[in-house]
């Protein structure tokens, strides 16, 4: 099977690493400074569950090929750019694997390919580019859960599971996508939009009372939106959510707030705008989920141009 990582950053080039580590072939997609390195001395993956180095490594900006399975590990609003790549270098037989934060990568995917070449997917893991060429994974045991949009398990499930499973990746087949998307999506959004709001890593916010209800209050709402938006989500979910942000090291940040924090254009309109957006239409009440989006939006509007400090 001939795989495609677009976008390799931490996460696609950690899961594209093993993948090439076991021997499977893999292009990655990656651009500048990254890019050049990769293509002159590989891809080395420095992990807390091992350190390896794929040499010589694929790499390019441009593939001229076209691929079985392509994963997508960009940010949720890179993929629109992705269009015409992905059309170039896909048969009607290729899957299409998003592992992207957030709950929209299949449906925008599905804008200009076949509904059925695409399916759901997500990733949980601490990794970043640590300089150009070399990924850095820490603390959280990395995983990718997966599946049918209609959660069906067919055949090239069985397939890409057996690949993960030669490649040493762990993974999990989802029995809802939709909601196992939801449950990574409710971890993620609130934890980062906090995380970047308050400028300070999971140690402190969830140790502040002030900060932990406040997250308890964002997840509330957001559990909301999913209920009217009819995924199987639960209340009960808002504690199992913190209980899992309290297992995080306490030094750690998402990738979300170190971009927002750096004056990079971030996930937040993928993330928490999606949450607002949602419950406008759906006339569900989330004044704290605005709140945070309010105060963080003028931060990101700077990072993207729109407008500029004199």
């Amino acid at each position: 099977m001939k795989i495609c990582v677009i976008g390799t950053g931490g996460v696609g080039g950690y899961f594209g690493g093993r993948l090439a580590e076991a021997g499977y072939d893999v292009t990655f997609i990656a651009r500048g400074e990254h890019l050049q390195a990769i293509q002159n001395d590989g891809l080395e993956v420095k992990s807390v569950n091992g350190d390896f180095k794929i040499h010589p490594a694929k790499a390019t900006d441009d593939p001229d090929t076209t691929f079985d399975l392509i994963i997508i590990a960009v940010k949720v609003w890179q993929i629109y750019a992705l269009e015409p790549m992905i059309k170039k270098i896909t048969t009607t037989d290729s899957i299409l694997l998003p592992i992207e934060n957030g709950i929209d990568a299949p449906s925008i995917l599905q804008q200009w390919m076949s509904p059925s070449q695409v399916l759901g997917g997500l990733c949980r893991i601490f990794s970043w580019i640590d300089s150009p060429g070399v990924i850095r994974h820490d603390a959280y045991d990395p995983s990718i859960t997966f599946g049918e949009l209609d959660n069906r398990v067919t055949y090239r499930v069985k397939e890409i599971a057996a690949i993960f499973e030669k490649s040493k990746i762990k993974f999990h087949i989802a029995e809802d996508i939709d909601l196992e998307m939801w449950r990574k999506f409710l971890f993620i959004t609130s934890t980062s939009a906090l995380g970047a709001l308050t400028r300070v890593p999971f140690g402190v916010f969830m140790k502040l009372p002030e900060t932990r209800q406040l997250l308890k209050d964002i997840l509330s709402e957001m559990i909301d939106v999913g209920l009217a938006k009819g995924v199987k989500v639960t209340k009960s979910m808002v504690e199992e959510t913190m209980a899992f942000a309290d297992k995080m090291p306490s030094d750690a940040t998402t990738s979300l707030q170190r971009d927002i924090m750096e004056g990079k254009p971030s996930e937040l309109e993928a993330q928490m705008g999606t949450v607002v957006r949602l419950a406008d239409k759906l006339h569900v009440k989330v004044d704290h989920c605005r709140l945070v989006l309010n105060a963080l939006l003028p931060q990101e509007k700077v990072a993207r141009g729109e407008f500029y400090l004199s």
